[in-house]
């Protein structure tokens, strides 16, 4: 596959870019020299219709949170670096021309794969059943629930974006869909009522708070930030798993 251009990454543990990952929408190159650690690109066959230059990077900076979001879904809760979360986009090349946009820190990302759309994939039922990290990037391309979901946990799981994603998942399973969501998730009503319980109270978080001082006293239930991210990405997975069958 001939690739028009590639990104250079922030260093991160190899680990993220396990071998079971596999995916036609992105790849990750590795390089390797003597006597000196391996390293990671980034490229995409949905980046090659583009010629803007601040096109393809806000192309790249989507795709890659794609990959974010569905590796921070999939692994993150267990382990407590959120090597992923640190996974960002620093040159742009186009062969050996550097082609990074000089304001690339404030460029938006673009919310599409492109006019390519999917990218056929040979034995895709196994590819999903042995990474789900693959099977949710699947699903993103042709549902934009899917995608806006992992867009969200792409760019961060602060305390207010963690509020946000609770938003996008509720509107989109539906009434019963969240219920189900919850089951598959193990957690409870009671739980997401303390995790707003938290967010929204500026006596708990100060200027984390979703709203500023309202003058309320501080809830009896009530949850840390990891605990929070727990909760809101076990409910993403439970998202993934009720709505396309991804485990």
């Amino acid at each position: 596959m001939a690739y028009n251009y590639e990104f250079t990454l922030t260093a991160v543990n190899p680990t993220v870019f396990s071998p079971q990952f596999y995916s036609p929408e992105m790849t990750f190159p590795e390089y390797t020299d003597d006597d000196k650690p391996s390293y990671y690109t980034f490229t995409s066959e949905h980046l090659n219709e583009l010629t803007d230059a601040q096109e393809v990077w806000a192309r790249g900076k989507f795709l890659l949170a794609m990959f974010k979001g569905a590796h921070i879904i999939t692994y993150e809760p267990v382990l407590d670096n959120y090597r992923a979360a640190n996974l960002n986009l620093i040159r742009l090349y186009r062969g050996d021309s550097d082609i990074t946009p000089s304001n690339s820190i404030h460029i938006v990302p673009s919310r599409t794969f492109g006019t390519l759309n999917t990218i056929p994939l040979a034995n895709a039922d196994e590819w999903i059943a042995n990474n789900p990290v693959s099977g949710m990037i699947q699903a993103a391309v042709n549902d934009e629930k899917a995608q806006n979901i992992l867009l969200q946990i792409g760019f961060g799981i602060d305390w207010i974006n963690l509020y946000a994603i609770l938003d996008s998942i509720k509107f989109y399973a539906g009434q019963q869909g969240f219920k189900d969501i919850l089951r598959v998730a193990g957690y409870t009503e009671k739980q997401v009522k303390a995790f707003k319980g938290t967010v929204n109270n500026f006596g708990l978080l100060s200027v984390d708070s979703r709203h500023g001082d309202l003058g309320r006293g501080i809830p009896n239930d009530t949850m840390d930030l990891i605990e929070a991210r727990s909760l809101i990405l076990a409910l993403a997975r439970g998202y993934f798993n009720v709505i396309h069958q991804i485990n």
